[in-house]
């Protein structure tokens, strides 16, 4: 993909695991020892694996949207009850976070990171958009928060101003936050320079859908966003579309995935590789939640 010659193509799909239950899938995740899991608007977080086993990690009284690993805990952005949540891996309480900016609460976190690269740098990020249509074009209320988790401050990245963030990721490497701005069909870009200055611009804006729903990136860069649209059974073609940007915000690629428009959640794996017929291990094949289809699909090229 670095050749930047433009790519369209229908991979192979496998279905890793369906629910028995009707329930949309957020989100798959994947912890710091390469085990992956994704969250149930049913109120449960799963543990799954490629042979279709899966069982409830935890329940909750909420909907988790999203959830980010720690060496130590794990945080999850509760959309139903609109707080971030710890639960520490040697404790089965889950404790409150934080619910609310100067005392104006959250309209609900739909994503959430965490950014933990020593003992003094250690945040979340989360985006809060509430339930689709509470923030708007018309009404653009969504916020960007990041939170010190070493010393307990909660600072907005950007406030009040966003259509619907849906989704979230970091560049580690270079120290880039890319945006899903879903109802303003765009990505944003924001970078810290100096360090606690956020500076945000438009990274890439997609024409056509709703807008983008997911955002995950591959090792080299390449950035993957999952375009979103309602499934209509009175149409032929409900074909998903997820977009590749290189990391200068060109669109070099298109994967088409069948009868799979409403595309909920992505991740590369970079722990857990995962066996394919045509190679022995992949890192690079994505895993995509689909929301309304209660299931979770891996995508090999």
């Amino acid at each position: 993909l670095s050749n930047s010659q433009f790519i369209r193509k229908k991979p192979k799909i496998e279905t890793i695991f369906t629910l028995e239950t009707k329930t949309n899938l957020s989100n798959p995740r994947e912890d710091l020892q390469g085990n992956l899991y994704v969250c149930s608007d049913s109120g449960e977080i799963i543990k799954f694996n490629d042979d279709g086993e899966n069982e409830t990690y935890l329940t909750l009284g909420g909907i988790p949207k999203s959830i980010s690993f720690s060496s130590s805990s794990l945080y999850i952005a509760d959309i139903a009850n609109s707080v971030i949540y710890e639960k520490k891996s040697d404790n089965e309480d889950i404790n409150l976070l934080f619910k609310d900016y100067c005392e104006s609460p959250l309209k609900g976190p739909t994503s959430i990171i965490n950014i933990e690269e020593n003992e003094n740098i250690n945040y979340i990020i989360t985006s809060d958009a509430g339930y689709f249509g509470t923030s708007s074009l018309n009404n653009p209320k969504g916020s960007i928060f990041i939170y010190d988790l070493n010393n307990g401050i909660l600072r907005p990245i950007l406030l009040n101003c966003l259509a619907h963030p849906s989704d979230i990721y970091y560049d580690t490497l270079n120290g880039i936050l890319y945006i899903c701005e879903m109802l303003n069909n765009r990505i944003i870009r924001v970078i810290q320079n100096p360090k606690g200055i956020f500076h945000s611009s438009v990274f890439y804006t997609f024409n056509g859908k709703i807008g983008p729903s997911a955002i995950t990136m591959d090792e080299i860069g390449n950035i993957y966003v999952a375009r979103y649209e309602f499934y209509d059974k009175n149409k032929k073609d409900n074909n998903g579309i997820i977009s590749m940007l290189n990391k200068e915000g060109m669109l070099i690629g298109e994967i088409i995935v069948d009868d799979s428009c409403e595309i909920n959640g992505l991740l590369i794996p970079k722990l857990h590789k995962i066996q394919d017929n045509d190679t022995n291990s992949n890192n690079n094949n994505l895993n995509g939640s689909q929301n309304g289809n209660n299931s979770i699909s891996h995508l090999s090229n």
